[in-house]
């Protein structure tokens, strides 16, 4: 199904990987695995504050052992080159909390973070 296969194919392409089985297996699996799409979302979705909260705390801790070998580097070379690194992964950390904000905005039904007084709503 993930590589978009029609039958004929999907069967071939698991014959070729050792899984000899019948159309009517197949389409027996297909069916299966068809019918567990929501389980499949339930569960990431269980799991993505979990998951959400890792990828920003690693994205962190690269970012500070980027620094810490920006301040140990000699060459002037290698310090542009770690530079460049750090502001690379910049739009990686910002989506990740622009994602968290728009979460809990969401789900808490929070209002957005007021601008302070004399800027524009």
């Amino acid at each position: 199904m993930t590589m978009r296969l029609n039958e004929k194919q999907a069967l071939f392409f698991l014959k070729q990987n050792g899984i000899d089985i019948s159309r009517r297996t197949y389409f027996r699996h297909k069916t299966k695995v068809e019918s567990l799409k929501w389980q499949r979302l339930m569960h990431i979705a269980e799991f993505f504050t979990d998951q959400h909260l890792q990828r920003i705390d690693k994205l962190e801790l690269v970012e500070h052992l980027m620094w810490s070998e920006y301040e140990k580097e000699k060459s002037p070379f290698k310090r542009v080159n770690i530079l460049r690194s750090i502001v690379n992964m910049q739009p990686y950390l910002s989506n990740y909390y622009g994602a968290t904000r728009f979460v809990l905005e969401k789900r808490l039904k929070i209002d957005p973070i007021k601008k302070p007084e004399g800027l524009p709503q």
